[in-house]
């Protein structure tokens, strides 16, 4: 009996509380923040193929932040303001692409 109270005593002790555990939605919404991200890093590289990963890392953030968390909607609602943020030449090549985009009839 006196093995069994000091296992449960020592189990005790390396016990974690449930609410330092990571839950299954936190799981899922790194998941989802993951996929968000190279979505977002995708559509990015496609109109910046030679872009430094610094500035890819902080582009992709701040267009997630400001809520273009998926190509379908940056390709929907962006607009060239909504890129300030960017650097000045980066900015004039994904100017260039928006207007071909629209000269397309897209």
């Amino acid at each position: 009996m006196e093995y069994y109270q000091s296992m449960a005593r020592r189990g005790q002790a390396e016990a974690k509380p449930l609410s330092s555990m990571p839950s299954f939605n936190d799981a899922a919404n790194q998941i989802t923040e993951s996929s968000q991200k190279e979505e977002v890093m995708s559509w990015i590289r496609s109109h910046l193929p030679l872009l430094r990963q610094p500035d890819l890392d902080t582009y992709s953030r701040k267009l997630i932040e400001d809520g273009f968390d998926s190509i379908q909607f940056i390709e929907q609602e962006l607009t060239l303001d909504d890129l300030e943020f960017m650097k000045k030449a980066h900015r004039r090549v994904i100017a260039r692409s928006f207007a071909a985009r629209s000269e397309d009839g897209q």
